[in-house]
């Protein structure tokens, strides 16, 4: 497999032009949802990763070299989804059945799975950059190399821990638990039940209501009321389904708090108008988060962001960005390298050497031209990948508030519990 290192051009669809002669050709493919629910998601990690093409570029680039992104929509079905990365993948796949691709990138749980298959087949390595769920929650086969995996963002495993940090701490008797049927699902749930029956066994928790992710939702919100509980804890995938389940909820009357993922916290639930739900949800409601650890870098790296792409960075725009800029360092170690070899140069190029920051390209460059080892510090912190291939992450609290006389509602950070693991 060939690889090459440097970054100057972003290319939305399909198969690009040839390099010019001299002009070697990095194909980087990013799986992004660019319609759908999560259509927002895809565009801000888009912008992340061409503000790195553009990092790389004005650092001199490397000489001979280019980077081209190719961006598939995974869709909404996670057949169409695998299909399409394949299709993607296919199109740079050499005579000799080798692959022509550095790294496969994906954002969301709808292109995780199918980038993941379809990366580990085509023994590339796979950076997925928003997504909670471990590789443990994946479907593979014994011919797939799990080590080519990376996650260069924290894993909801942890998320689950606080929230049972959370509950454990509250003056809650009872709890119920509903939750769609997806292994994600189930993993929250089921580390919940784990961290509450050893640290905190005076909280009786519900056998897990199992819902049908697209509702209807009613019968098993009526359950969980007959069982008089403190709290619901709830867990769906998708945007759509969280907000119909809120509104479930209280068009129900339940009127006791509501503990859920970060996944189901959007700043439309803020809207007095649609969902309107910001009244019901203001005082009993909370959010578990993830995101990168909080630091100087993050708040240089979310300036930065606007400056070029006018958006907002979401909490995982800076895992986009060191993605892409790890992937095109690693080529810069190993130019022609197979997939292993651009695995080992991400893992590399993250840790150990000489520190470099994620706005210091120049020097990163400029080190690895000269055969030294470097220290890449992310946007979103170190991105030193652990022995599981994840990276540290910040874990907090978010509660919903809601101001009657003003009509205005808020996501206010609670000091405690916080985890950084």
């Amino acid at each position: 497999m060939r690889h090459v290192t440097s970054l100057l051009a972003l290319a939305l669809v399909g198969c690009g032009p040839a390099p010019s002669a001299g002009n070697q050709q990095v194909n980087l493919i990013a799986v992004l949802p660019m319609t759908g629910s999560y259509a927002a998601n895809g565009e801000t990690h888009r912008a992340a990763i061409q503000m790195a093409i553009d990092a790389i570029d004005r650092a001199g680039g490397i000489p001979g070299h280019t980077i081209r992104v190719s961006v598939v929509d995974p869709g909404d079905s996670p057949t169409d989804a695998e299909a399409r990365v394949e299709a993607e993948v296919a199109k740079w796949t050499l005579p000799s059945g080798a692959v022509d691709v550095a790294a496969i990138l994906s954002s969301t749980a709808a292109a995780q799975a199918a980038a993941t298959r379809v990366a580990l087949r085509a023994r590339v390595p796979h950076l997925e950059v928003s997504s909670g769920s471990g590789i443990d929650e994946i479907a593979l086969d014994a011919t797939m190399d799990p080590s080519l995996e990376l996650a260069p963002r924290p894993t909801c495993h942890h998320e689950a821990m606080l929230t049972a940090q959370f509950i454990g701490g509250k003056p809650y008797a009872r709890l119920a638990v509903l939750r769609g049927p997806e292994a994600h699902d189930q993993m929250h749930t089921d580390t919940i039940r784990a961290e509450l029956a050893t640290g905190f066994p005076t909280v009786v928790v519900s056998p897990d209501l199992v819902m049908p992710t697209e509702g209807p939702y009613d019968d098993f919100i009526r359950q969980a009321m007959a069982q008089a509980p403190d709290a619901i804890f709830f867990h769906l995938r998708g945007d759509t389904y969280n907000v119909s389940f809120l509104r479930a909820l209280k068009r129900l009357g339940f009127t006791r708090d509501i503990v859920t993922c970060g996944m189901a916290r959007k700043t439309s639930l803020l809207s007095v108008v649609d969902p309107g739900l910001v009244d019901y949800l203001g005082g009993r409601t909370y959010f578990a988060m993830r995101g990168p650890v909080w630091g100087e870098n993050l708040t240089r790296f979310k300036d930065a962001y606007r400056a070029f792409s006018g958006l907002s960075a979401d909490t995982f725009s800076p895992s986009a960005y060191d993605s892409a800029l790890l992937v095109a360092l690693a080529a810069a170690t190993a130019p022609d390298g197979d997939g292993a070899t651009i695995r080992d140069a991400i893992l590399s190029t993250s840790s150990g050497g000489t520190p470099v920051q994620f706005d210091d390209v120049g020097t990163a460059l400029s080190l690895l031209a000269q055969g030294a080892d470097v220290d890449y510090t992310g946007a979103s912190g170190t991105m030193d990948f652990r022995d599981d291939h994840t990276v540290a992450g910040q874990f907090y609290i978010e509660r919903v508030d809601f101001d009657a006389a003003t009509q205005v509602g808020a996501f206010t950070v609670l000091s405690s519990p916080t985890l950084v693991e």
